[in-house]
């Protein structure tokens, strides 16, 4: 609220005539941070716009807008961005609607509780560093965490659940805001350094990290959240294209085999033409999503080479826009930049 109060002070008296954001490495001694310049009017010589000056495009933003906006937010997006912002939400349920999504658990005293063996039966699996999750993938490290009620984080409720683990901390230089990997058997404990969504959603796991790691919900969290923590409020918040598991069981599972056995240049044709049936078929399009991203954990744990995950992972990026119902021409010309693929898993 003092934030808030704050914001309010600062566009009643002044008026924002340019917001430059600047690249990581501006200033050597702190080359993670990414600087915002911040240029002032009075309030006589206001005019009704601010220049933003962002990932080396400009464009205007009504500043009137920005009272409206939640909390104690300036948002530096265009008109093309809040657009596309608009559509895809008209699509979507937020996730925290859909599922549990809760921090990872504090331990209190990590160099008490963690331990490389695990020496007697309340000692379980844990991921403690961020390097144990990566895009799609689990790489556990080895450390054993002494689960019980004296820890900090202690929860009654049980950790060791089928979940998707998302990293809690990323560099706001990274062009890749979200990661995530399921832990399908629900084997580990994640500390706080993570985020967990999990909970009995009727969608596939792998379908949630299809659409977390693709390029479509990494823009859309870079344009509403500008912060080093992917908070549990921040994900409770993303749209999650809704699902209308409405096809007919028996048909389902046959248009999924069929889309899986399609050649690439094929496959994007045949999920236009499920989300163009009437009634749409966008449950087999969810199949679909999630099958590739069981096909990238697969990947990464056993990798033949980094241009099939690549691969793969531009394909679930192209499937995910248009599951948003934007095609790659709209994109262009929205003026929206796409992050870049990665075939490094953990970046």
């Amino acid at each position: 609220m003092r934030r808030a109060g704050l914001r309010e002070r600062l566009l009643a008296a002044w008026q924002i005539e340019l917001l430059s954001e600047h690249g990581a490495g501006t200033f050597a001694a702190a080359a993670s941070i990414v600087p915002l310049a911040v240029v002032l009017r009075n309030k006589a010589q206001r005019g009704a716009s601010t220049t933003v000056r962002r990932n080396g495009r400009q464009h205007q933003v009504e500043s009137a807008s920005w009272r409206g906006a939640p909390g104690a937010v300036i948002a530096l997006r265009s008109a093309s961005e809040t657009a596309l912002l608009e559509r895809i939400d008209a699509c979507s349920t937020p996730l925290g609607e859909i599922a549990c999504v809760a921090y990872g658990i504090k331990t209190g005293n990590n160099a008490a509780n963690l331990a490389r063996f695990a020496t007697h039966d309340a000692y379980v699996p844990a991921l403690r560093g961020a390097g144990e999750v990566w895009r799609h993938s689990l790489n556990w490290g080895g450390w054993f965490l002494h689960y019980g009620p004296h820890l900090t984080g202690y929860r009654r409720t049980s950790v060791a659940t089928p979940k998707l683990v998302v990293q809690y901390i990323r560099n706001l230089s990274l062009p890749t805001r979200l990661v995530a990997a399921v832990d399908e058997e629900g084997r580990y404990y994640p500390l706080n350094n993570f985020s967990l969504i999990s909970g009995g959603t009727p969608y596939d796991l792998f379908y949630l990290c299809a659409l977390l790691c693709s390029a479509a919900l990494n823009q859309v969290f870079a344009l509403r959240f500008h912060d080093y923590n992917i908070k549990p409020a921040y994900l409770r918040q993303l749209p999650i294209r809704r699902i209308a598991f409405s096809t007919a069981p028996q048909e389902r599972a046959s248009l999924v085999d069929q889309g899986s056995r399609l050649p690439e240049n094929a496959l994007l044709p045949f999920v236009a033409e499920q989300l163009s049936a009437r009634p749409q078929r966008a449950d087999v399009v969810h199949d679909i999503l999630a099958a590739l991203a069981r096909r990238l954990a697969a990947l990464h744990r056993d990798p033949p080479g980094s241009s099939e995950i690549a691969r793969i992972d531009a394909l679930i990026d192209r499937i995910v826009w248009r599951l948003y119902g934007v095609d790659e021409t709209e994109i262009t010309r929205l003026g929206v930049p796409v992050p870049p693929n990665h075939s490094r898993p953990g970046r």
